[in-house]
């Protein structure tokens, strides 16, 4: 019996309450920092993805060559701009599809050579 009053009545030395709201206001400040920086990080890849601008481009070429478009071709899809032009470079004629961000003024550009017969 005189042990188990002796566990009890061990003093366990504790935190103060002014450092423990400190250590809370430093857990907080810190996890803010990192969710600024993980919102920042998330909302750049977003905004930078061009995927969807590419794969349109591509099927734009793919379309081009196969008769399905005609020159010039312009038209709007969401933020971007898309429009073609013909230009002669070293002897050989390119038709040329611009993809303009209206926001951002990113330009994403696919060539194609023209073989005349």
């Amino acid at each position: 019996m005189v042990v188990l009053k002796k566990i009890i009545n061990t003093k366990v030395k504790a935190s103060s309450l002014t450092e423990v709201i400190i250590a809370t206001v430093i857990i907080l400040v810190i996890f803010g920092i990192a969710l600024l920086t993980i919102d920042n990080l998330l909302f750049n890849a977003v905004k930078s993805n061009t995927h969807t601008i590419e794969n349109e481009l591509t099927e734009l070429v793919y379309q081009y060559k196969n008769g399905q478009v005609t020159l010039p071709y312009s038209s709007d899809e969401n933020e971007w701009m898309i429009y073609s032009e013909e230009i002669r470079e070293k002897n050989q004629k390119l038709i040329v599809f611009h993809a303009e961000n209206k926001q951002s003024k990113k330009k994403i550009t696919k060539k194609t050579v023209v073989y005349e017969n």
